[in-house]
């Protein structure tokens, strides 16, 4: 789920750690027969061994105030009472942190036998809420991937308020980024994940899975990553899969490298010819 991954970037957690405890819940699942229905606890065990005081100072940074936005955002889904995402960039502590990421790996009927997880009200005077995986909270084309660079949806957790910036132009304004650059394990034509240029998306295709020697286990098939993002597996095919997660980040900096070496050139001429 993209959300472990970014807390886990956002935590400083190493990604050798992350593959690591990758590989920990997938020999669980295998020891206990499968993995839909029983991965959410598991994912609560490699949290709280990953992610320590030392961890949320780092994901804190330098930060005044605890309503202060974190650089890592968690999309979820409410879907009860009312149908609406959220990309939560505040947490106060661990478990805010802890409870962002069960949200928003909540999907139905796999990393739980229920439909949803559900929060139970403060006060008997209010609902219960229910929510699910952050996939559900943005059109089909971006796959699960929040717009970062548009207005999007935040959630003040400490005040236990909700609003959008749709709501609120004023809302976190200074908390959108320039560009969103989509990450994905599947080949980003594969799945229509068509909200994203081919330069805004970091993906593998085909074409690169079998030049990196992924035919080895298959993995060139879509059928074989969706198994292995579902189905417990070897160390040695979760192995390839980060590495080859590598060499797609690898070669996309190349190549967005190159494509910032010619908007640069072509501003110079542009600049040059303004002169004349």
């Amino acid at each position: 789920a993209g959300s472990i991954a970014a807390m886990a970037h956002g935590c400083g957690i190493s990604p050798f750690q992350g593959l690591e405890g990758t590989i920990a819940i997938s020999d669980q699942c295998a020891t206990m027969g499968q993995a839909r229905g029983k991965l959410l606890p598991l994912l609560e065990s490699q949290m709280e061994s990953l992610v320590g005081d030392k961890e949320m100072a780092y994901l804190l940074g330098n930060l005044n105030d605890i309503d202060e936005d974190t650089s890592t955002g968690i999309a979820y889904t409410e879907v009860f009472p009312r149908r609406k995402g959220y990309l939560q960039r505040r947490f106060q502590d661990r478990e805010d942190l802890f409870r962002s990421v069960r949200y928003s790996c909540m999907f139905p009927f796999f990393t739980t036998n229920w439909p949803c997880l559900v929060e139970q009200p403060s006060s008997s005077a209010m609902l219960p809420r229910l929510f699910v995986d952050g996939y559900f909270s943005v059109p089909r084309d971006q796959f699960g991937c929040p717009m970062l660079h548009v207005d999007g949806t935040e959630e003040d957790t400490k005040n236990d308020k909700q609003t959008t910036q749709s709501e609120d132009s004023n809302n976190n304004k200074s908390s959108a980024a320039d560009r969103t650059v989509a990450i994905s394990c599947f080949p980003q034509d594969t799945i229509g994940m068509t909200a994203f240029s081919p330069e805004d998306c970091i993906s593998p295709s085909l074409t690169t899975l079998e030049e990196n020697g992924a035919s080895d286990f298959e993995l060139s098939e879509i059928g074989s990553l969706f198994r292995l993002a579902t189905q417990p597996t070897s160390r040695e095919e979760l192995t390839q899969v980060f590495e080859l997660g590598y060499k797609n980040a690898e070669k996309w900096c190349r190549r967005e490298l190159e494509r910032q070496r010619q908007e640069e050139d072509k501003l110079r001429q542009e600049m040059r010819a303004s002169f004349l």
